[in-house]
C-alpha cells in the first residue's frame, strides 16, 4: 500500500482535487441556488404582505375621511333641519296667535275694518319673517 501511495500520490492529489471541485460546483449550483430562490421568494412574499398592509391602511383611512365628510354633511343638514322646524314653529305660533285675535269681540264697527288690516298685515309680516328664517338657517347652515 506505501508503494501505491508513493507511486501514484501525485494522482490520488489530483483525484480528490477533482473530487473537492465536484462537491463545491454541486454545493454552489444545488444547495446555495436553492437558498437564493427561497430568499428571493420569502422576500417577494414579505413585500407583497407589506404592499397589501399599506393598501388596507390606505383604504382604512380614506374610509374614515369619506366617513368624517359624510358625518359633517349630515350633522350640517340635521343641524339645518332643526333651524328650518324652528323657524316653521315660530311661524305657526305666530300665526295662532293672530288668528286668535278676535276683532269682533274686542273693536267697534269702526275699529274692526282696522283690526282686520292689522291681522292681514301681522300675516305678510309673518309670512316675511319665516322666508327670512329659512334664509338665515340656509346662510348659518350651508350645504
Amino acid at each position: 500500500m506505501k508503494t501505491f501511495i508513493k507511486d501514484n500520490w501525485f494522482k490520488i492529489v489530483i483525484a480528490l482535487v477533482v473530487v473537492l471541485i465536484g462537491i463545491s460546483t454541486f454545493y454552489y449550483f444545488v444547495i446555495l441556488s436553492s437558498q437564493k430562490e427561497t430568499r428571493i421568494q420569502e422576500k417577494v412574499q414579505a413585500d407583497l404582505i407589506e404592499k397589501s398592509r399599506k393598501e388596507t391602511l390606505e383604504a382604512e383611512q380614506k374610509s374614515e375621511k369619506e366617513q368624517a365628510i359624510i358625518d359633517e354633511a349630515n350633522r350640517r343638514q340635521s343641524s339645518l333641519n332643526d333651524c328650518i322646524a324652528l323657524a316653521k314653529d315660530r311661524y305657526l305660533k305666530m300665526g295662532i296667535v293672530i288668528n286668535n285675535i278676535n276683532c269682533d269681540a274686542l273693536y267697534t264697527d269702526a275699529e274692526r275694518v282696522g283690526c282686520g288690516r292689522a291681522k292681514g298685515n301681522a300675516y305678510d309680516d309673518n309670512e316675511a319673517r319665516l322666508q327670512q328664517d329659512k334664509e338665515n338657517c340656509f346662510r348659518q347652515y350651508p350645504q
